[in-house]
């Protein structure tokens, strides 16, 4: 698999919160980095995320490589997320991906976005601990 095509595979997945897919792609121990998360296990976040989404709306802008390291490349993306609460973010985020070398699955994921404008959102959603029946 190209690691362009693990990226759209990733984005759809993640709009989707389709977590078999994602954890296909994931090497079994790695590591997510999120503004609202924190460092974490991707076998904890990926099930917390997708238990706190609604929906969720993915427009990939583009695709980069490094320019020093081979196995990282990065997604520049628009993300719409709906939470559980209803309520609505929508941000622009770069997903910076590091990849085995060996398995050519992801073994650690940054996110980066201004997590200013969905801080409060997320606080609300925690705070509240609303649950879906």
């Amino acid at each position: 698999m190209t690691p362009e095509n693990l990226i759209q595979e990733y984005l759809s997945a993640l709009e989707k919160s389709d977590i078999n897919k994602i954890f296909q792609l994931f090497k079994e121990d790695a590591i997510v980095v999120s503004p609202l998360y924190g460092e974490i296990k991707a076998s904890s976040f990926y099930p917390e995320l997708f238990e706190d989404t609604l929906a969720s709306k993915i427009t990939l802008k583009d695709i980069y490589y490094s320019s020093s390291v081979k196995n990282r490349i990065a997604a520049h993306f628009v993300y719409d997320w709906k939470m559980r609460n209803k309520s609505y973010v929508e941000f622009e985020c770069m997903d910076v991906f590091e990849l085995d070398k060996h398995s050519e699955k992801i073994e650690r994921l940054t996110i980066i976005y201004d997590a200013r404008q969905t801080r409060d959102e997320f606080d609300n959603l925690k705070k509240n601990n609303i649950t879906m029946p």
